[in-house]
C-alpha cells in the first residue's frame, strides 16, 4: 500500500470515529417507505382516467376477483375488499386466467378519479401511487389505502422522474 493510500485510510477511520462521537438522531427525521421502490408491497396508482392495483396487492387477497370500494372523505382513506359478483357495486379488480393465475388490470373510471382528485386536491397532470395495508375487520381481510399517503409520478409514458 503507498503512502498516499495509508494516508487516505487514515483519514477515512478518522473521520468515521468523529461521525461516531458526533451523531445524534435529534438531527435526522426517518424517510417515509412510501418514498423507495416496493414492488412487493400492495400499492394502487390512480390516474385521471382510472385506477390499477399491482400484482403484489392482487395475490394478498388470494381467489377474489371481485371488489367493492368504499371512501371515509373526512379521513382521506380508501377501502376495498372482496364482494359477490352479483353485487350491484362489485368491480372486477383483476383478470382470471385460465390456469387459475390472476393478474392486474385497469379500471376505468374517470368519474371516480375525478372525485379523488378533487378531494385530494391532485395535480390532474401526475398520478399517485398508495401503499395498501391489509387489515382485519369483523373477520374479513380489508385493504386501506391512505390517499394522505402518496407517491407522486409524472403522467406522461416512458418517464421514470418521480416528484414529491
Amino acid at each position: 500500500m503507498s503512502n498516499s493510500d495509508m494516508s487516505r485510510a487514515r483519514e477515512i477511520e478518522e473521520r468515521a470515529l468523529e461521525y461516531q462521537r458526533n451523531f445524534s438522531y435529534e438531527r435526522f427525521r426517518v424517510i417515509r417507505k412510501e418514498l423507495f421502490a416496493h414492488l412487493r408491497d400492495p400499492a394502487l396508482t390512480i390516474r385521471t382516467d382510472g385506477i390499477t392495483f399491482n400484482t403484489a396487492c392482487i395475490n394478498k387477497l388470494e381467489g377474489v376477483v371481485y371488489i367493492k370500494f368504499y371512501i371515509d372523505h373526512n379521513a382521506k382513506q380508501l377501502a376495498i375488499k372482496e364482494c359477490d359478483p352479483d353485487d350491484k357495486n362489485a368491480i372486477r379488480w383483476c383478470i382470471e386466467k385460465k390456469d387459475g393465475t390472476r393478474k392486474s388490470r385497469k379500471i376505468t373510471g374517470r368519474e371516480f378519479s375525478n372525485m379523488i382528485y378533487t378531494l385530494m386536491e391532485w395535480d390532474r397532470k401526475k398520478r399517485y401511487k398508495i401503499i395498501g395495508f391489509l387489515i382485519e375487520v369483523d373477520g374479513e381481510d380489508v385493504f386501506l389505502f391512505d390517499l394522505t399517503m402518496t407517491e407522486k409520478f409524472d403522467t406522461k409514458k416512458g418517464t421514470k422522474k418521480k416528484t414529491l
